[in-house]
């Protein structure tokens, strides 16, 4: 990628997000019949019938393997010691639910949200699960913990993509953000990886550098892209968002002021002086995506945080579409769509303050 192109920060969201549609919903290997007509109940859900209930499957969910991280991250509510949601694991049998339910609808399912997915020690298993649900499977990592035998486990699993989380080229610039972590021992287990793919002769994962920009690690995007010309494997570089945990209910000028010590400089940033330079007119994600923890409970997107805020629990409440189309999933929908701020669901700090951009 061009240093050049990195000043249209439109251009950059955009392309991952358009990039991860293609490759996630249109050319994929995972699909079958039922999965487009899914597709298209969903799409007609969404953007023209946008009632309370969705008479469709979500096409695509993210699955928290666990809430704990060995980081300390300082916009993450996890990192930053956040108690507003417990800790745990989830166990084999409650991610095997979950896919048998969706198995013939999803496309995809994102084995990350708020804790490092190799922490829980059955995560090789739900990805061979999923994979032979024949589902596109998705790890994010901050590869700090990374067990010898890890490299040749992920291929052996059927991983589809791999994404590395590494904010800069050096030790000093990632450790300042990264807390907890150590530059040249993800370096390593990256080179690793890559060398055991090689060794094996997979093209499987993909690997992806993942690259957020701040205001300290700016100056070394140039030596990024140069290390990843020379491990072989492709770099994306998105700007910095507001802390993770408060972006939903902070407006735009409330995060620039909070923040404004991590946002890069406004060539790299998601801001100008006031606002976002991208405003999606309406929520991604309640009609689309699920959003399930480690315990089974349901968000309404990946971005909520507090347990207080869940709209229900596959275990307790009788699987996932039954929490998809309950009283607290409809009711949020309707606020959305009619732009009714109600300070009771969570969803309301979006309607006031703008929805999440890609």
């Amino acid at each position: 990628m061009r240093v050049s192109k990195l000043y249209n920060q439109k251009y950059i969201i955009y392309k991952r997000y358009i990039k991860r549609i293609v490759s996630d919903f249109i050319f994929t290997r995972y699909t079958s019949f039922r999965k487009i007509l899914n597709l298209f109940l969903v799409l007609i859900n969404h953007y023209i019938i946008r009632g309370k209930k969705v008479y469709a499957y979500p096409i695509k969910i993210t699955v928290d393997p666990t809430s704990y991280c060995n980081l300390r991250c300082p916009l993450c509510p996890t990192g930053r010691g956040d108690i507003s949601r417990t800790k745990g694991f989830m166990s084999f049998d409650t991610f095997k639910k979950i896919i048998d339910e969706l198995k013939d609808f999803i496309f995809v399912v994102d084995l990350f949200n708020w804790g490092e997915p190799f922490l829980n020690k059955q995560i090789f298993d739900f990805i061979s699960y999923a994979h032979s649900k024949r589902i596109k499977t998705r790890v994010s990592t901050n590869l700090n913990f990374f067990k010898d035998d890890f490299a040749l486990k992920l291929i052996e699993s059927g991983l589809d993509e791999l994404v590395v989380s590494i904010d800069g080229a050096s030790e000093e610039t990632y450790s300042r953000y990264r807390i907890g972590g150590n530059f040249t021992k993800v370096m390593n287990n990256l080179e690793r990886i890559v060398e055991t793919k090689r060794k094996m002769k997979s093209k499987k994962p993909k690997i992806l550098w993942q690259f957020i920009i701040m205001k300290h690690n700016e100056s070394e995007i140039e030596k990024a892209v140069s290390i990843s010309k020379r491990l072989g494997i492709e770099i994306s570089f998105i700007p910095t968002r507001a802390d993770m945990g408060e972006e939903v209910r902070l407006s735009d000028e409330e995060k620039i002021q909070r923040y404004k010590d991590w946002f890069p400089s406004q060539r790299f940033s998601r801001y100008n002086d006031r606002e976002k330079k991208i405003k999606p007119k309406t929520c991604l994600f309640l009609w689309t995506q699920g959003t399930i923890n480690w315990d089974g409970s349901v968000s309404g997107c990946c971005a909520i945080y507090p347990q207080s805020a869940d709209f229900g629990n596959i275990i307790s409440d009788g699987g996932f579409m039954r929490v998809w189309n309950n009283q607290k999933f409809q009711y949020a929908r309707y606020i959305v769509k009619n732009r009714i701020p109600d300070e009771s669901v969570i969803c309301s700090g979006c309607i006031k303050n703008g929805f999440i951009e890609p």
